[in-house]
């Protein structure tokens, strides 16, 4: 009765099917944000260095490891901010 029976299944074929649909989707959306994380990225450094001149490393490597969340925040407060300080911390414009 089992002899015929093999493990890829009409339904499990289904399944395999839904997981790769969904993980394919999944990886869309991280792809989506990792390009605007990293458009964000180059032109928040183009605007800190064109405002403040050369960025210290510590500045650099803050950008770099930053979410897309945090370097929208970073370049609303460049618009305002007098200095580094203010807009990575805040300062008294935020």
């Amino acid at each position: 009765m089992f002899k015929d029976w093999q493990p890829e299944s009409e339904f499990l074929r289904a399944i395999d099917a839904r997981q790769e649909a969904a993980i394919e989707a999944r990886g869309k959306e991280l792809g989506k944000e990792l390009g605007k994380a990293l458009g964000v990225r180059e032109l928040l450094v183009r605007l800190l260095r064109q405002r403040f001149g050369s960025l210290p490393p510590e500045v650099a490597g803050r950008v770099e490891a930053a979410q897309l969340d945090e370097l929208n925040l970073w370049t609303s407060r460049l618009l305002d901010a007098r200095s580094l300080a203010e807009v990575f911390e805040g300062g008294s414009s935020a």
